[in-house]
């Protein structure tokens, strides 16, 4: 069953996503598609191998993730659960963001 969320960035680009994610790399990954299709492919790509090799060394993770980290850090994405309400038909966005925690890869 999809959830929905609220995305936004530091620059106040915003959209709602939907996805089957339910760990904090993949609702990360849905996130960064939303607000901009390219926007994962353009870390993965332009990061510096420094920067990646640095943060892949620190947290001990694999070059995807640190990539992940380091976008979510620069862009100030903040997730913000969905309810839908029915009498309004639409999507109410919830006023806490959730913690994505993604070296444990769990969204709170």
């Amino acid at each position: 069953m999809a959830t929905t969320y609220y995305v936004e960035d530091k620059r106040g680009n915003a959209a709602f996503m939907h996805t089957n994610a339910h760990t904090a790399a993949g609702v990360i990954t849905a996130a960064l598609d939303a607000l901009d299709a390219d926007l994962l492919g353009n870390y993965l790509y332009y990061t510096p191998d420094e920067i990646v090799d640095d943060i892949m060394e620190a947290l001990e993770v694999n070059r995807r993730r640190a990539v992940l980290y380091y976008a979510v850090a620069l862009e100030g994405i903040k997730v913000y659960p969905c309810a839908y309400i029915r009498n309004a038909g639409a999507y109410k966005r919830g006023h806490v963001s959730l913690t994505l925690d993604l070296e444990a890869n769990e969204v709170f």
